[in-house]
């Protein structure tokens, strides 16, 4: 039984790989009749004249190469049938020969040296859907195109010299989506320049548009100036905006995008912006379709806000690298819930998930979002210290967060301090002393209680002493009444001088205490000498001492200085 089972499971096998590898052999063979180069059958003929050129044709897809043959003109030979026409790369200044073609779908046609535009060019191509005439000298956009061509849908008119409004003819280009008018020498855009792409004519802008429009390039134009609003006629179909590659002044570009109020992009591309510094929530007004937003490559940019990244809540793709971005602060990217990639590669920044960095993790996207993907982190300055700890911790415990790195966790690498210089993140174990309490936060939690305490005890201890002082200066008035006299020196054979002590009184309560002036200021020292003679004497004389002398600083009686002011 198991014999017949084993049989019939290897007669399966080989019906599946006998079947494998018809299927493989009919893809090739339909592979090569699609994209082969040689020959043509009679009924394609592919243009050429004997001994100047021969183009290359695919009898497959219709498709006629004629680039890179230094023509002067259009071939007089085309097939009336072909879909795909390359003429790019030639001499071609006059497009005489290009009619009829009523089954032509794209025309190449850049590069070449074709300064004015016939109206009556391109006529008979009811189906072409996408017409490139970049790298030419076009000095305004070709007249009555719309008109002849009515299922175009891609323009590329980049690389021109263009100046000048679209004329109202575009109103009628109801299958436009995407024009590219980079590299031309534009220098202010106001409400007239691309407002008849709306699908009305200039003085029906006032009404309510209906653009078709849904791809605008304007990047490396020569933009000095815009008037704000000037894209709100395709606000309510324009999906995609490239302003990238431009100077002008970051107010200038928020009135141009924020006030034009595009409620339906989903694309904005602000490439080598030099002057933009910062996102901020007149640039990102009616954001809330946007999904990719484009910053790299601004040096000059350095800041995220969080209220301006609240108004783009579908943001999915963050492109900040070469940016002068260091932090950010606040939880701004935590927000974005539905964010799959970040780049932070060839930044400035120190760590990642805040300006002063953190202990512990800020940037929740890794660990909390399952729609979080990519974290581009190549060539980033990364200082290796506590504040990035949490992120070392996660890349060597966690598998799924070391497969969000874009390069893989080993390409981070530390530029400081200058013991981590150069290591590798996951690999410098100098982050492990960061365990335990004495981390960053704890220790600045530390320092902040410490500050504190110091800062009250000496305000404390300036009260206590201002309070004993006021305590003193109290008791020193309510004692300022007069007082019983002191008790007064007894002994035998006591002399008259020493009888006039018992007029001193205690110098606490006397009110001469505290007085300035000269005299009584000279007669103190006297009083002091007198004083000391005094307890002297009455120490070495016999008799009952009941209490010593004390020092009064007031004046002594007249009659007890002689005329020169010293003792009788």
């Amino acid at each position: 039984m198991l014999s017949t089972q084993t049989k019939l499971k290897q007669n399966a096998y080989q019906t599946v790989r006998t079947h494998g590898l018809v299927m493989a052999l009919a893809f090739h063979l339909a592979f090569l009749l699609v994209f082969s180069t040689g020959p043509l059958t009679e009924a394609f003929n592919c243009p050429s004249e004997q001994g100047k050129y021969k183009c290359r044709c695919v009898n497959a897809t219709k498709l006629v190469d004629c680039a890179n043959l230094k023509l002067n003109g259009t071939p007089s030979d085309l097939p009336v049938d072909v879909v795909y026409l390359d003429l790019s790369n030639n001499l071609i200044s006059d497009l005489g020969g290009l009619v009829d073609l009523t089954n032509l779908k794209t025309l190449q046609l850049s590069n070449n040296h074709i300064s004015t535009w016939n109206s009556s060019w391109l006529t008979g191509m009811p189906l072409l859907e996408e017409l490139t005439l970049s790298q030419n000298q076009l000095k305004k956009p070709p007249d009555l195109l719309c008109s002849q061509l009515p299922a175009l849908k891609h323009l590329h008119l980049g690389s021109n010299q263009l100046s000048s409004k679209f004329p109202e003819d575009y109103s009628h280009c109801l299958k436009l989506s995407r024009l590219t008018l980079s590299n031309n020498p534009y220098e202010s855009i106001d409400n007239s320049t691309l407002c008849s792409l709306a699908g009305l004519p200039e003085h029906e802008v006032a009404k309510p548009p209906h653009p078709q429009l849904l791809s605008l390039k304007l990047n490396q134009l020569k933009l000095k100036s815009a008037q704000p609003g000037s894209l709100a006629c395709l606000s309510h179909r324009l999906q995609s905006l490239d302003l990238g590659q431009n100077s002008l002044p970051q107010p200038v570009l928020e009135g141009l995008v924020g006030g034009s109020c595009l409620s339906l992009l989903a694309t904005l591309n602000l490439r080598h912006s030099r002057q933009l510094g910062a996102v901020s929530t007149a640039l990102l007004n009616c954001s809330k379709s946007l999904q990719v937003l484009m910053l790299d490559a601004s040096s000059n940019f350095i800041e995220l806000h969080t209220e301006a990244l609240a108004l783009a809540p579908n943001l999915r793709l963050l492109y900040l690298n070469r940016t002068g971005i260091r932090g950010w602060t606040g939880n701004c990217l935590n927000q974005l819930r539905q964010l799959h990639a970040l780049d932070l590669s060839f930044t400035p920044i120190t760590t990642v998930g805040g300006r002063n960095g953190s202990d512990t993790n800020p940037l929740r996207l890794l660990t909390d979002s399952k729609n979080f993907k990519q974290l581009s982190l190549t060539n980033a300055s990364l200082e290796c210290d506590c504040s990035l700890y949490w992120l070392w911790q996660l890349l060597r415990d966690s598998p799924a967060v070391r497969a969000k790195i874009v390069g893989g966790a080993d390409s981070l690498t530390c530029t400081g301090p200058p013991l981590a210089l150069g290591a590798r993140l996951t690999q410098f174990d100098g982050l492990s002393e960061c365990v335990g309490f004495f981390t960053r936060r704890n220790v600045i939690i530390l320092a902040s209680c410490g500050a504190g305490l110091v800062l009250i005890s000496v305000v404390f201890g300036i009260a206590v002493a201002f309070v004993k002082r006021r305590r003193r200066q109290a008791s020193a008035l309510s004692a300022g009444a007069p007082s019983q006299e002191p008790p007064q020196l007894v002994f035998s054979g006591a002399s008259s001088a020493a009888s006039s002590v018992d007029d001193l009184r205690d110098p606490l309560v006397s009110p001469n205490i505290g007085r300035r002036g000269g005299a009584r200021q000279e007669s103190i020292w006297i009083r002091l000498r007198r004083f000391l003679r005094e307890r002297r004497d009455a120490s070495s004389l016999p008799g009952e001492v009941r209490r010593p002398p004390i020092f009064d600083p007031r004046p002594p009686p007249e009659d007890y200085l002689n005329a020169d002011g010293e003792d009788a």
